[in-house]
């Protein structure tokens, strides 16, 4: 782990166990959860040019955009729990419907702006490196192109829990 916010996260997935996160919180790291993979047939932003900051391996990706992608799997439980599942080990797969796509879409943008606002980013053309993005909006404000990358976000959730040996339960 390259990054300091994992004591951060490992206290936050000690205050929901419940969530099915206390296990889930070492498991985060795996390529396939912390989202540095880059899957086939996924579209990549149109504003991300070959050279691309945000598309660098993980080993050289900035640790900002690091310490993002790692919060974004943090916060895996909390979406779960949002639609009435937790994680568990060897648990069903992960089945979403339009419905709870769209939901979960809109909470993981809201997510990312209230992280990337306390970060210091700003509203304007898109330059990761200078800390600016035109996504930086409310969801009520997004194109539908841009929304799909939340969306797409959501989707492969599915497949990166799978992966990882992970599935979902109802909670109780």
């Amino acid at each position: 782990m390259r990054s300091n916010a994992a004591p951060q996260l490992s206290r936050r997935f000690d205050h929901h166990r419940d969530l099915g996160a206390g296990e889930f919180a070492a498991d985060r790291h795996q390529p396939a959860i912390r989202g540095d993979q880059h899957s086939p047939g996924i579209d990549v932003d149109p504003l991300q040019q070959p050279g691309d900051a945000a598309l660098a391996p993980w080993d050289q990706l900035l640790p900002a955009l690091q310490r993002s992608n790692l919060s974004q799997a943090g916060d895996i439980p909390n979406k779960l729990a949002t639609i009435g599942k937790r994680l568990a080990r060897q648990g069903a797969p992960l089945r979403l419907d339009d419905e709870q796509i769209e939901l979960l879409a809109e909470i993981e943008h809201g997510r990312w702006n209230v992280e990337r606002l306390r970060g210091g980013w700003q509203l304007g053309e898109r330059e990761v490196t200078r800390l600016v993005s035109s996504y930086l909006k409310p969801w009520a404000e997004l194109d539908d192109e841009a929304r799909e990358f939340d969306r797409e976000a959501v989707r492969n959730l599915a497949p990166a829990l799978a992966e990882a040996g992970w599935g979902v339960e109802d909670r109780s």
